[in-house]
């Protein structure tokens, strides 16, 4: 959850990254976000991705009161729709993809982020339909909106920096 002290959702997530399972932003560089989605108690949710300098972090200190486990998934399982997948439809307008993967259960929103970073990373569609009635996502426009909003976030990170290049560069005009 975001504080008053955070500058930006970035920082949120840096934050909550060291305090929930001691992951340390010295382990990791952050490579931009995801568009925000909000889940079903209606809290907006900003995903940031962000990329391990080693393999595996396995130093986990987890504040318990919050996180009860900390683990690794391989990415590429969310595009597939073995004995480990299914959707379930939610009234009218929404569906949850729901993945049994070792003995971790993941589902709603961070498995829908999943399947949308996994599709982007991997350019390839899931092996399932991704809305209702059978629907599948239009890679290309995806590819082209999320890498576009990457940029915009990524730009956003850096704005001071990009702020004194560009006053740098007014000033030699």
């Amino acid at each position: 959850m975001t504080d008053l002290t955070d500058r930006d959702t970035i920082h949120t997530a840096e934050r909550e990254a060291e305090e929930e399972i001691g992951l340390k932003s010295e382990y990791y560089s952050t490579l931009g976000c995801l568009p925000p989605i909000t889940d079903s108690r209606v809290i907006m949710i900003t995903p940031i991705v962000a990329l391990l300098n080693s393999p595996k972090f396995v130093d986990f200190r987890l504040l318990l009161n919050e996180t009860n486990e900390a683990f690794y998934l391989d990415l590429k399982q969310f595009l597939y729709a073995k004995n480990n997948y299914k959707m379930l439809e939610v009234g009218d307008h929404f569906v949850t993809h729901h993945f049994d993967i070792d003995k971790y259960h993941v589902w709603g929103v961070t498995a829908f982020q999943l399947i949308v970073l996994a599709t982007l990373v991997f350019q390839q569609l899931p092996e399932f339909p991704f809305f209702r009635h059978g629907q599948q996502l239009d890679l290309k426009l995806v590819t082209k909106q999320l890498k576009k909003h990457f940029q915009m976030c990524v730009n956003y990170t850096k704005k001071d920096e990009i702020k004194q290049e560009f006053d740098r560069i007014s000033r030699l005009k």
